[in-house]
């Protein structure tokens, strides 16, 4: 009988003790998990989340966060798996439900993605709820994606050979050379590593022949760059990719992964250290960088990015420190700098946005602990995520997934209001700048022609190549003032779309011309304002013009007739400059008393002469430059009385003989093409001075670049 019971005994005192250690292993899997998830280690949660869901299938917060780290690895396929299981527990959870269409939109589902977010609309409070308004944004974008593709030919785009199986991502421009971000392996079985991803930490790389790296490969968007080694089958239940969560998991395994690597220099080492260093951006001058890095210390239990700043000394980037602005228990991030140093953009999360992170600006002279940056609005702003600003001249470029657009981040452009301090709408780039992937990180180069982006569009953050198609309609007019029938300068010139969406403006110049180049196949709608007179506009239609340039008739703007009570009193000073027109000598254009009413040029040449560039050691005039040249010669004829003196100046790079040759033989072809263009030889005069008179240094390229220039004074016969 004993042996009989005995067994059975020692059986039910067993299965409390197993089915406690299974509770115990149970935590310790959860526990493990929410460490390392709330360390942004998601690479080393995934394992600990898996096995705890196979017990407990059902633990809503264990499927979110795992969601949310396939997501943040952007294993996608994977985090669709499991933000749908958590969703038909949680339904009411608005938050994850617009992460779920946002990455099912990111691997091309948008009826599924248009679904998502019906749903947040209906479940919106009030019209106003700000996911209710984005998803009313993000329903429109996905429900029209044919219009993202009809400027398809606006660019081109090409593969680099710099990228590899790591992340490459946010390039920059150091003066010509090319700077990006990367956690590709330096060595073979380097051992530094970071948990998000399980691969090192991301630092800078340059990139000096650029142009060499440009691959003629243009990849297919809908195929993942495949990893050429073994893999275990994968326990996701979706198919492999280059992404998958075994692929990330084999690398954290000593001597499992030897990495892909390129013996590129590392850009300011002396900044790295156990942290991620991210998007940065350099002053024009080149002896101020902004860049982005993720802090050394917890701050309730989270790692928070942080806006650091770095001054270029002695030959390196020294004296690194965090910005004052930057306040612990929030991210500042993506810092862009604008063209005259002045003011500073970036990503926050701070408190009183419209949602996500938003894009803030701060003056670089004031960003002491007083200095509150100011929010960019809700033009800008969604209840999305803006991300990757930069600033291009005065256009601003930004990756948001708040406007409408192609699905994950698109990249959008705007231009400054007139108060400078807001903006016109955004205008999305279409495709193939976008996709349906995350693009970001658009930078220019040259004269904003071409340049280089971000995008994952391949399964791993890429850089690419961009660059515009060369077909355009060179749209040309002229302004008259009604009374006098005389040219009106200064006049504000605005362009807009058939949906009225801005385009671009400018100022006629001081004949009262203007120029756009506009995209064949479309009308707009110009518009055009100047104080003291009516506004007018014009309606261009280019649906079905074929040439390749248009002039069209002048546009006559009358001048505003004073009322009865007399407010305004009709001058004979045309051009409002105080000179009366019986006194000027240039009654068309605004000037001042010293040159008799004709204005000082000094600003205008000096604008158009960095604009006109030379083939390399050669004094063939760049095809770019002739737009500028044109400009020059209808100013100078506007003026025949300007004496025009061109001198051209080289870098120390060669004999002082051949550069002071070579500088007067570039001075000469401007010449030659103005007395082409009608102005008397006798007003040109051309100088050649060679390596004199430097305005940066010769030791680095871009200083050198810098020297070989050309230079224009005008002189007025008073």
């Amino acid at each position: 009988m004993r042996k009989t019971v005995l067994p059975v005994i020692l059986y039910l005192f067993m299965l409390p003790a197993m089915t406690l250690g299974q509770a115990v292993g149970q935590d310790a899997l959860l526990k493990n998990a929410e460490r390392e998830y709330q360390r942004l280690r998601y690479t080393y949660a995934l394992p600990f989340y898996t096995a705890h869901l196979v017990r407990q299938p059902q633990d809503t917060l264990a499927l979110l966060h795992l969601a949310d780290s396939y997501r943040l690895l952007k294993q996608n396929d994977s985090a669709a798996i499991y933000y749908r299981r958590y969703l038909t527990l949680k339904p009411a959870d608005k938050t994850t439900r617009h992460r779920y269409a946002e990455l099912v939109a990111s691997l091309g589902n948008y009826a599924e993605a248009v679904q998502a977010y019906a749903y947040l609309k209906q479940s919106g409070t009030h019209k106003k709820d700000s996911l209710t308004e984005l998803a009313i944004q993000r329903i429109r974008g996905f429900s029209e994606t044919g219009r993202f593709m009809r400027d398809s030919l606006d660019y081109r785009i090409r593969y680099l050979k710099l990228n590899t199986e790591q992340q490459d991502f946010s390039p920059f421009m150091n003066g010509p050379a090319l700077v990006f971000i990367s956690n590709r392996y330096r060595k073979i079985n380097e051992g530094k590593e970071f948990g998000w991803d399980g691969l090192p930490f991301a630092q800078f790389y340059q990139v000096n022949n650029v142009d060499d790296a440009i691959d003629a490969f243009v990849p297919d968007p809908k195929k993942a760059i495949a990893y050429n080694r073994i893999i275990r089958p994968n326990h996701d239940y979706t198919a492999r990719t280059s992404n998958d969560n075994d692929v990330i998991q084999l690398n954290t395994i000593p001597g499992s992964y030897k990495g892909f690597f390129k013996d590129l220099p590392v850009f300011a080492e002396a900044l790295s250290g156990n942290f991620n260093l991210g998007p940065a951006c350099i002053n024009q001058e080149g002896n101020r960088m902004y860049y982005t890095r993720n802090s050394t210390s917890l701050h309730k239990n989270k790692y928070h990015l942080e806006i650091w700043e770095a001054v270029y000394v002695s030959g390196q980037w020294q004296y690194p420190r965090k910005l004052p602005f930057v306040k612990p228990g929030y991210d500042f991030y993506h810092p862009a700098i604008s063209a005259d140093g002045k003011t500073l953009y970036f990503c926050s999360n701070m408190p009183g946005g419209f949602g996500g992170s938003d894009l803030y600006a701060v003056n670089t002279t004031q960003y002491g602990a007083s200095e509150i940056p100011r929010n960019l609005g809700n033009r800008i702003n969604t209840a999305g995520d803006e991300l990757f600003p930069v600033m291009n001249r005065d256009t601003l470029f930004f990756s948001s997934d708040g406007h409408p657009g192609l699905g994950g981040l698109d990249i959008y452009r705007a231009f400054p209001a007139a108060d400078s301090r807001s903006w016109w709408a955004p205008v999305n780039m279409g495709y193939p700048v976008n996709s349906s992937a995350d693009d970001f990180g658009m930078v220019f180069r040259n004269n904003g022609e071409d340049g280089f982006l971000t995008s994952n569009r391949q399964g791993t953050d890429d850089i690419f190549y961009f660059a515009k198609n060369d077909y355009r309609v060179q749209l040309s007019g002229t302004l008259l003032d009604k009374t006098h029938l005389r040219r009106l300068p200064e006049t504000v010139v605005t362009i807009q779309d058939q949906e009225k969406n801005f385009i671009d403006s400018l100022v006629t110049d001081m004949t009262g011309n203007y120029r756009f180049a506009l995209k064949p196949g479309h009308l707009y709608i110009l518009r055009f304002r100047k104080e003291g007179f009516t506004a007018d506009s014009v309606t261009v239609n280019l649906r079905n013009y074929k040439e390749t340039a248009l002039e069209l008739m002048p546009v006559v703007l009358a001048s505003v007739v004073p009322s009865a009570a007399g407010t305004v009193v009709a001058t004979a000073d045309t051009d409002s400059d105080g000179i009366p027109d019986k006194e000027d000598k240039c009654p068309d254009s605004k000037g001042i008393p010293r040159l008799n009413g004709c204005p000082d040029l000094a600003e205008r040449l000096s604008s158009l002469a960095r604009n006109i560039l030379f083939a390399t050691a050669s004094a063939e005039i760049r095809d770019s430059s002739y737009r500028s040249l044109n400009e020059l010669a209808a100013l100078l004829l506007q003026f025949p009385d300007v004496t025009l003196e061109i001198n051209g100046y080289t870098d120390n790079k060669g004999s002082f003989q051949a550069n002071i040759q070579l500088s007067k033989r570039r001075a000469d072809a401007i010449r030659q093409f103005l007395v082409s263009k009608g102005i008397p030889a006798r007003l040109l005069r051309a100088n050649g001075y060679g390596p004199a008179s430097p305005i940066a240094s010769n030791v680095q390229e871009s200083g050198r670049l810098r020297n070989r220039r050309v230079e224009m004074k005008a002189f007025f016969k008073i």
